[in-house]
């Protein structure tokens, strides 16, 4: 009866570590979707060595990390996503109900990522597609095309969940992209 306190319970322990791991999740998470948007392969590997999915989904019509490289032609993160396994073919929560593919095409920032993503589900090999590899995170844009540093203006113009094709190619015509993307 000294009122010597106890120290926190097994239980206790576990349910702060689950917790801790939960919020290391949430937060690596957030931190893969803003690494595909700038086209960064080494964020995006920090991001999945502290727990993030590469099939993560954001609560923004339920795009994935694939979606959102898409979007902003990411194509070192598409690139590098693939060979970790992540699924090409997964839909969104859009009424279109949009692939990854369909997601490049439909906001038209070039027509690189589509391309790339095609190739990946037909299989086909993609080493040295644009110049570049996987591993090619310097942002040198040595892709030999429309970089991601030069497509990310263009997508933070883009609405989240892809304008409409006519919307598409008017932006599209606007903003220089090729106007094939936009189809």
């Amino acid at each position: 009866m000294g009122g010597k306190k106890k120290g926190p319970t097994d239980e206790e322990k576990a349910a702060s570590a689950a917790k801790k791991a939960a919020e290391q999740k949430a937060r690596a998470e957030v931190a893969i979707f803003k690494a595909a948007r700038d086209d960064d392969v080494k964020r995006v590997e920090a991001a999945v060595a502290k727990g993030a999915s590469v099939d993560a989904v954001t609560g923004d019509y339920d795009h994935t990390v694939m979606h959102r490289a898409a979007a902003y032609n990411a194509l070192r993160v598409i690139k590098y996503l693939h060979s970790q396994g992540a699924k090409l073919d997964t839909p969104d929560a859009s009424k279109e109900k949009l692939t990854p593919l369909q997601t490049a095409k439909k906001i038209a920032l070039s027509a690189d990522a589509a391309a790339l993503i095609e190739a990946l589900v037909e299989g086909r090999n993609v080493d040295g597609m644009f110049g570049g590899d996987a591993d090619d995170s310097d942002g040198d844009d040595s892709d030999g095309g429309e970089g991601a540093a030069a497509a990310k203006p263009k997508a933070e113009a883009a609405s989240s969940s892809a304008a409409p094709p006519a919307e598409g190619a008017a932006a599209a015509a606007e903003s220089g992209a090729p106007a094939a993307a936009a189809a």
